[in-house]
């Protein structure tokens, strides 16, 4: 889903490279030819730049939108320790088990030889 799309009919914008250097983005059609034209990319971003100049954020929302990331990295860490921990607990239980098993195959012949 492109975060573009054609002012007239909706369509989702595409870029493509001409030239081996120039980057052109245009209308992908899907809905119809709409008669719009391609638009460097150069000239696509000085709009855009005059669209969200506007757009501020206060230095309190920017700290706040700081701290909120920095918390979502630590709660990320956090569950990623926390399953860590839960494969080291699941591969010492599998050995627990396998070394059980051993023992118990090894009942039989231990047994014979102390002549039980």
């Amino acid at each position: 889903m492109g975060l573009l799309k054609c002012g007239l009919r909706g369509c989702t914008t595409t870029a493509e490279r001409k030239k081996g250097k120039y980057v052109y983005y245009r209308c992908t059609g899907f809905k119809g030819a709409c008669g719009n034209v391609y638009i460097l990319q150069e000239k696509l971003a000085a709009l855009l730049r005059e669209v969200i100049k506007p757009v501020q954020i206060t230095p309190d929302v920017a700290a706040d939108i700081a701290t909120a990331i920095r918390q979502s990295d630590g709660d990320a860490a956090a569950r990623h320790a926390a399953a860590l921990q839960q494969v080291e607990n699941v591969e010492e239980l599998s050995s627990a088990r396998l070394t059980v098993g051993r023992s118990q195959s090894d009942l039989p012949s231990q047994m014979k030889a102390s002549g039980v």
